[in-house]
């Protein structure tokens, strides 16, 4: 879920922060910097890459947790050849935290004992007579992993109590709704009704019309019912499903076909999930009022939402085109959910509707 791959994010990058830190500093202490200039430059980049790409290295250690192993391995190298264990020591015990964050209890005791070993092993060779450097030094790792437990134990009451909070907005998102559209075309259909006995004494033709409006406004009722009904239906179904459904709903109303792809779609919390299903309802009602469009595309990929046609195409740059206030509408609904927003359009090209997402999202 974003909000739990947000804090993800940040614990992996705080991590990546410490672990540089403590490289340089280990380094610039030891005086190894010229002795090591490669295990210096590996370290560094290990620790940018992770800062700039941690939702893609968070996601592909808890795919492959035998990176740790990897990382562990590569750390111990380093030490080994800086024959200096204490202090640089220090860097690996991300490695450990970052296993009791991210990977299942079968790995962290793994790469945790590897750890232990290693270090052991490193201090016997490079430092055979101080035995109590031997005895304390590989305790640090267990306390990493305990570490990381703690932090992967916030990390989930965190996710909880987003949950929990988004399912209040969800409920007090559709109340909204239907107040706004279902509670007040009932309100009206009570009005007219109310009125009805008058004019059926009075004026028999006036009180025939107000009886097809009471009828008309009884079938939109039952029209903004079912679309709120199918609305939560929506929101209880993975994303892609949810909008497959919306894509062939339309097509059946429209005639015109929409090419669904989704590749690695991710799974918001309930209130982001009705934003970007209304985006994409509203980015199809506007192909249909507007485009001219013979076929529509609609992919979901970890990245972003994107809704594109071949239809007639405007110009962006001359503002919201007559009767496209629901780009506006798009926009905002993007902004709620946190994400980016683009209309990309030229005249005889298309448009395309392009919600970007987060990087905690991938």
């Amino acid at each position: 879920m974003p909000r739990v791959r947000t804090a993800d994010i940040a614990v992996l990058r705080g991590l990546a922060a410490v672990r540089l830190a403590v490289v340089l500093a280990a380094f610039g202490l030891d005086g190894a910097a010229g002795r090591e200039p490669l295990g210096l430059a590996i370290q560094i980049v290990l620790a940018v890459a992770v800062w700039f790409r941690a939702g893609r290295v968070q996601g592909l250690v808890a795919r492959w947790p035998v990176l740790l192993l990897l990382d562990a391995a590569l750390g111990a190298l380093v030490l080994w050849r800086l024959h200096a264990p204490f202090p640089f020591v220090w860097a690996t015990l991300s490695t450990t935290a970052a296993a009791g964050a991210f990977v299942p209890w079968g790995w962290l005791l793994l790469v945790c004992s590897a750890q232990i070993v290693a270090c052991r092993l490193l201090v016997s060779v490079l430092r055979p007579d101080d035995v109590r450097l031997a005895l304390w030094l590989p305790l640090l790792y267990p306390l990493a992993s305990v570490a990381g437990i703690g932090v992967r134990w916030l990390l989930v009451r965190y996710a909880e109590t987003e949950q929990e909070s988004a399912a209040a907005e969800e409920r007090a998102r559709l109340a909204r709704e239907m107040h706004d559209s279902l509670g007040k075309t009932l309100v009206g259909a009570a009005l007219s009704a109310e009125t009805l006995p008058l004019w059926i004494r009075t004026s028999p033709e006036r009180a025939e019309a107000e009886a097809e409006r009471i009828a008309a406004a009884l079938r939109a009722a039952n029209a903004e019912a079912r679309g709120l009904i199918a609305g939560l239906r929506a929101e209880t179904e993975p994303l892609d499903r949810a909008l497959r459904e919306l894509a062939a709903r339309w097509t059946r109303v429209t005639g015109i076909a929409v090419d669904v792809r989704t590749d690695e779609p991710p799974e918001p919390p309930p209130d982001v999930r009705a934003e970007l299903i209304a985006i994409a309802g509203e980015a199809l009602t506007n192909v249909a009022r507007h485009a001219d469009a013979r076929r529509v595309r609609l992919a979901l990929s970890a990245s972003g939402l994107v809704v594109a046609d071949d239809g007639r195409g405007f110009v962006p740059e001359d503002g919201v085109p007559d009767g496209h206030y629901g780009l506006i509408g798009m926009a905002e609904r993007a902004v709620r959910a946190g994400c980016g927003f683009a209309v990309t359009s030229a005249p005889g090209r298309g448009t395309a509707i392009t919600v970007t997402f987060p990087e905690g999202w991938a």
